[in-house]
């Protein structure tokens, strides 16, 4: 039978309630989520933790909060303009700038290095440009020192032409070694396919047309006042900028797998990129995002191209990276099946954000954490 006028009005009125009541409850959980997690890092900053934590779910940031000073000499503030060194997140663009060439046509990640390299041994004919983005050519991690002013790119090809591997080719694509200098080969790659230096590669094909203005190895746009510095036992030790070792950029030792400098704001607007397909398209995340050789025998992670991946106890995808060198530390963690992105950055080395960055996901993931 058909309702009437005063069973419609009281569902309606029972439904409003019932709306009502749930955005109370999301609300309310916000807030204290938001609340908890602040506690909990507000203490760790009154233990000496200084630097940010954002998080950002289905498109919205709900929690962004910094703590402490980027500068203590000049009594800066963090803040989402504060421009902090991402370490080894470099990785990611390296490998983001490889599948871009490879979604071009002008190179495959299943190329030998032989076809930029002629001039090494057989063994080492045999890495390919995959075996070197999965960490898995035996390509030993480090020839020298970051900031090594003798490290050109000449130096570093011949370090790589005399070095010996730590396996043999029967191994490639099985074993895994992190290794920075494979990182360097790949920028020596993506200059020779392109024709142009690394980091003019990087910001023509993603940084400008994702509007990240404050990111590269130097910056014009950056002023002294917004780089953060590192500390370690009340030692200052510079700011996020690179110490350009050579004339054109920072040594061959740490370009291309290390030292690119960033703000939260850019850091955000590229994990929105992969999210939304601007610029890197679903092919390139295809390609970057597989889990491909095991960081070890018993490892839970994998590294794909570039990123670090591994299933969450929730059985959800996580692809992360971090980066750090012993003052400041960087992290991202893309949970891409639970649209959300956690961004953390330090410049303090004794309560680096690197000791707690689980329990910042826990508190993300109440039902299960990392």
């Amino acid at each position: 039978d058909p309702l009437s006028d005063i069973e419609t009005m009281l569902i309606r009125a029972a439904a409003t309630v019932l709306v009502a009541a749930v955005v109370s409850f999301d609300t309310g959980a916000q807030a204290t989520f938001e609340e908890s997690l602040h506690e909990f890092l507000q203490g760790r900053h009154e233990r000496g933790f200084s630097g940010g934590v954002l998080v950002e779910q289905n498109g919205e940031v709900v929690f962004e909060r910094y703590y402490g000073l980027a500068n203590i000499a000049l009594e800066i503030p963090w803040s989402r303009e504060t421009v902090y060194c991402l370490g080894s997140i470099t990785k990611p663009m390296t490998a983001a700038a490889i599948a871009k060439l490879h979604s071009d046509g002008l190179l495959s990640v299943n190329d030998s290095i032989s076809k930029w390299f002629t001039d090494v041994s057989e063994d080492k004919r045999a890495i390919t440009i995959h075996h070197l983005l999965t960490h898995s050519a035996g390509v030993p991690s480090i020839f020298g020192g970051d900031f090594d002013s003798a490290a050109t790119r000449e130096w570093f090809l011949s370090e790589f032409r005399a070095c010996e591997l730590l396996w043999g080719p029967e191994d490639f694509g099985v074993k895994y070694e992190y290794s920075n200098a494979g990182y360097s080969l790949l920028a020596v790659i993506i200059e020779e396919v392109s024709g142009r230096p690394y980091e003019t590669y990087l910001q023509e094909t993603f940084f400008e047309p994702l509007r990240m203005t404050m990111t590269g190895y130097d910056n014009e746009n950056w002023t002294p006042a917004m780089l953060a510095h590192g500390y370690r036992r009340g030692e200052d030790n510079g700011g996020g900028e690179i110490k350009h070792a050579l004339q054109d950029g920072p040594s061959w030792n740490l370009r291309g797998n290390g030292g690119i400098s960033t703000t939260f704001e850019d850091m955000r607007r590229w994990a929105l990129a992969m999210r939304d397909h601007e610029v890197y398209t679903p092919e390139m995340i295809a390609l970057t995002e597989a889990p491909y050789v095991r960081e070890g025998e018993e490892a839970h992670y994998y590294y794909g191209y570039g990123w670090s991946i591994y299933t969450t106890r929730r059985g959800t995808k996580c692809v992360t990276h971090n980066g750090g060198d012993g003052t400041s530390f960087a992290d991202v963690r893309r949970y891409v099946d639970e649209s959300t992105l956690i961004l953390v950055a330090s410049n303090e080395a004794r309560a680096s954000a690197e000791r707690f960055v689980g329990n910042i996901v826990d508190y993300v993931f109440p039902e299960g954490g990392n």
